[in-house]
C-alpha cells in the first residue's frame, strides 16, 4: 500500500465531490450514506483504506444521529480533525478539532444510546436430544414465526457542547500527530477484540484528507485520542 507524506507536496488529495454522498456542507444524502472511504485518490496514487462494509455500517450508523457532516467528500472550508471514539459497552463519543482563520474550538459529542447498525433475527434455541433419546427430524424452526427486525438508527445527543481552544493546544496536537508518525500510518488494521474501543481519527484540510482506524491502541496513536479526551474534560469516562 501506498502510502501520504504530508511533507511532500506534490501529493494532493481530490476530494470527490460526490452529489450522491453529501452535498457541499458535507451533510449526508440519507441515514445510509457511508461517511468513510473504500479509496482515497491522490494526483500520483490511489489508496485503498481497507474498510469493509460492516465497518462502513457500523461507523456510519454512530456519526449519522450525532449530525456530523462527511469529510471526505468535499472540502468544507477549514482545517479539521475529527476523533471517532467508539466503545463496545458505552455510547459513542466524537470530538472534533476546528480551526478557521484565528478561531480554534472543540466540539464535545455523545449520543444516549448506541445506534443498531445490522438487522437481527431472534429465534428460538432448538436443544439436542437427551442421551439415549433419538432425534426428531421432523421438529425444525419455523422462520416465519421469528421476523427479521431492521436496525434501529436513532439516537440523541446527550452531549452536545462546544469549548473554545487557543492556537498552542491545536499546535500541540499538530505535534502529536507528526511525533506518532500519522501521516504514515496505514488506514486500518485488521485487529479486533470484544471488550475495547474503536479509534478513529480523521484529518481534513483542503489538500490533504487521512484516516486512521485503531482498535484499542497501546501505542503512541493513543496519545493523540488521549489529548482531545483530557481537552474535552470527559475525564470521568473509563479509557480503553
Amino acid at each position: 500500500m501506498a502510502l501520504y507524506s504530508c511533507g511532500d507536496i506534490t501529493h494532493e488529495y481530490i476530494y470527490p465531490e460526490n452529489v450522491n454522498i453529501s452535498n457541499a456542507n458535507g451533510e449526508p444524502v440519507d441515514s445510509l450514506s457511508f461517511f468513510f472511504p473504500l479509496k482515497l485518490n491522490y494526483k500520483d496514487s490511489l489508496i485503498k483504506t481497507d474498510l469493509d462494509t460492516f465497518d462502513l455500517m457500523r461507523y456510519s450508523s454512530q456519526l449519522f444521529p450525532s449530525k456530523e457532516p462527511i469529510l471526505f467528500n468535499y472540502y468544507l472550508g477549514h482545517e479539521i480533525y475529527r476523533f471517532i471514539w467508539l466503545q463496545s459497552f458505552d455510547n459513542p463519543i466524537i470530538l472534533t478539532l476546528n480551526k478557521k482563520a484565528d478561531d480554534i474550538w472543540l466540539t464535545i459529542k455523545k449520543l444516549d444510546r448506541q445506534p443498531e447498525y445490522i438487522a437481527t433475527q431472534v429465534i428460538q434455541f432448538v436443544y439436542p436430544p437427551k442421551a439415549g433419546k433419538p432425534y426428531d427430524s421432523t421438529k425444525k424452526i419455523d422462520l416465519d414465526k421469528y421476523p427479521i427486525r431492521q436496525p434501529n438508527r436513532k439516537a440523541k445527543l446527550a452531549v452536545n457542547r462546544t469549548k473554545k481552544l487557543s492556537e498552542a493546544e491545536w499546535n500541540e496536537f499538530e505535534r502529536i500527530l507528526a511525533r506518532v508518525g500519522y501521516w504514515e500510518m496505514s488506514p486500518t488494521q485488521r485487529i479486533i477484540g470484544i471488550d475495547g474501543s474503536q479509534w478513529i481519527i480523521e484529518a481534513h484540510a483542503e489538500h490533504k484528507y487521512w484516516i486512521v482506524d485503531r482498535w484499542s491502541p497501546e501505542d503512541d496513536y493513543k496519545e493523540a485520542g488521549l489529548y482531545l479526551i483530557n481537552l474535552s474534560g470527559l475525564l470521568n469516562e473509563e479509557i480503553n
